[in-house]
């Protein structure tokens, strides 16, 4: 596996650290520098933002892992990371969705639950996609087209239930399912690493919940699960939780399905996500 790291760099430090030929600028503000873990721009990059944070300044603003993999450590993988790349606001709440907030963790805010329909503003949904998210990070929705896919090629672990229009809907418009996953949770297992960004796995705890619901505010490295906590769905997700309460952000589980799962996706052209290989671990 090939990891590469994606920055957005204040440009006033990337003239400091880096040759202008590192890296692309994509505003007078910003510069986009890619850097490979384990080489040396990686340790120079690594350096740099230590250095400036030890001055209580920000290097970077944003960040951004890709994960490469070769044919035969796909072939291999017995389970997969799915990440919903499409994003879609306003969150349900906006839209006259309701939460039981009676059981949310007093420390890190996890755990609402549903009341009735998902309501959305399905108008906002990005054009062409096949899986997408609220900025809430815990509303996912399937076109009907996945769903009918699902349930021909008899993929376990997950119910779809009808999304409500927050508007009254065009004639023609697409039709959208809540991904309501039902298989047992995993748990997550070491190695997997959680913090704030590549450079601060936040020591101080910050963003863990003292009672385990929520393991950070990221997942910095790729995702390992329990071998004793699966159970063979072909999609589930995981006991702990990611992410922050802040606004309308919410924390959320991370999605983990099958080989079986990943192919059909792939076979079948579905757009709105991206996967990385998980591991199982005794």
């Amino acid at each position: 596996m090939r990891e590469i790291l994606e920055f957005r760099v204040l440009e006033e430090h990337a003239a400091r650290y880096f040759l202008p030929s590192v890296g692309k600028r994509v505003s007078e503000l910003a510069r986009k520098i890619e850097v490979v873990v384990g080489e040396p721009l990686f340790e120079q990059f690594k350096r740099a933002t230590l250095e400036v944070r030890g001055k209580g300044e920000p290097f970077f603003g944003g960040w951004m892992p890709h994960r490469k993999y070769t044919p035969k450590e796909l072939a291999a993988a017995e389970l997969f990371q799915l990440q919903i790349t499409a994003f879609f606001e306003p969150e349900g709440t906006a839209c006259g969705t309701e939460y039981d907030e009676s059981a949310v963790c007093p420390h890190c805010g996890a755990g609402r639950r549903l009341v009735g329909e998902l309501t959305l503003d399905l108008g906002r949904v990005p054009k062409g996609k096949d899986v997408a998210q609220s900025i809430a990070r815990d509303e996912w929705i399937v076109s009907e087209r996945l769903v009918s896919l699902m349930r021909e090629h008899g993929m376990t672990g997950a119910e779809y239930e009808p999304v409500k229009s927050a508007k009254k809907r065009r004639e023609g418009s697409p039709t959208w399912f809540r991904l309501n996953i039902t298989a047992p949770p995993v748990e997550v297992a070491a190695p997997t690493r959680f913090g704030i960004d590549p450079f601060d796995e936040d020591a101080e705890g910050r963003y863990r919940c003292p009672l385990g619901h929520t393991a950070g505010l990221n997942i910095l490295s790729e995702l390992s699960v329990g071998r004793d906590s699966w159970h063979g769905a072909d999609m589930t997700v995981t006991r702990q939780y990611v992410g922050h309460r802040q606004g309308v952000l919410v924390p959320s589980p991370l999605i983990v399905i099958s080989p079986r799962l990943r192919r059909l996706l792939i076979e079948h052209d579905i757009k709105g996500f991206k996967t990385e290989v998980a591991y199982l671990t005794a």
